[in-house]
């Protein structure tokens, strides 16, 4: 058999390798993963991250800040415009570069690319970066509830209840009438403004809160806030404090009857 010469093996092994390094770089497929927190899709293509979140562009930029002030990662250059932004930031050993587009006034795409001084995308920073922005949406999410939840506490008049949210009937109680009290026996529970689960969250109280009972209703309670507020709050979320301890779940009680034993034949 023919030898093949050494200049041309050298040749045929370093277009090998370069075919093998671009299949890795740019012919990468693409590769969706569901969010678990709820804001978007992640996407990777060529080892890029990219997500698109149902808010706004400056919500997304400052969430995108928060992520890499975070993870200590320094800023180097940022620049944002009304319907696209771009943030260029460094680390030791890559160089990350982040571009924000609002693909919808509520809607934001993110693509997240780290890459190595040899060419090479660190795929896992990226995705840690988009992570980290769903998270620190979701921080302003659950502080907007809060604030959202005292204002209502504090002025129980900005969250009239809708004809929609209207309680049901209570029975044989008078109305703004204190007939008892009723602890909250859970780590948080929510006071709607009627009782349904579709109502309006007024408060958010915290374990062993005590509030005056006005009425009942099937499956709610109406009670008072010590603000003077009235709202409703599921029944199986409070106890009678002057129950011992909260109703236990009921066990059935199950008899087993005795099970005869075969007998051996041999022993007759």
């Amino acid at each position: 058999m023919r030898k093949v010469p050494t200049p041309l093996r050298h040749l045929l092994s370093a277009t090998f390798l370069i075919a093998v390094f671009v299949h890795n770089q740019g012919c990468a497929p693409l590769l969706a993963v569901g969010s678990a927190v709820g804001f978007g899709v992640n996407y990777y293509s060529n080892n890029v991250a990219e997500r698109t979140f149902t808010a706004e562009l400056p919500k997304v930029w400052d969430a995108t800040l928060g992520a890499l002030d975070e993870m200590a990662i320094p800023v180097v250059e940022k620049d944002r415009g009304d319907s696209q932004g771009e943030i260029q930031a460094t680390t030791e050993e890559l160089k990350i570069e982040i571009i924000l587009s609002a693909v919808t006034p509520m809607t934001t795409r993110v693509k997240v690319n780290a890459a190595k001084p040899n060419l090479l995308r660190d795929l896992a920073t990226a995705t840690e970066i988009v992570e980290r922005i769903t998270n620190q949406l979701g921080k302003e999410q659950a502080r907007k509830a809060v604030q959202t939840a005292k204002v209502g506490a504090a002025d129980p008049t900005r969250h009239a209840s809708p004809a929609s949210d209207g309680p049901a009937p209570e029975v044989g109680r008078s109305p703004g009438r204190a007939v008892g009290f009723v602890l909250i026996r859970v780590s948080a529970a929510n006071i709607r403004v009627g009782a349904s689960r579709n109502s309006k969250v007024l408060a958010i109280l915290p374990r062993g809160a005590r509030l005056e009972k006005i009425a009942e209703s099937p499956g709610w309670v109406k009670v008072r806030l010590s603000s003077g507020a009235e709202g409703f709050i599921a029944q199986r979320l409070v106890h009678d404090p002057e129950e011992s301890s909260p109703p236990a779940l009921e066990i059935t009680k199950v008899t087993l009857s005795p099970i005869p034993l075969a007998e051996n034949p041999g022993s007759r």
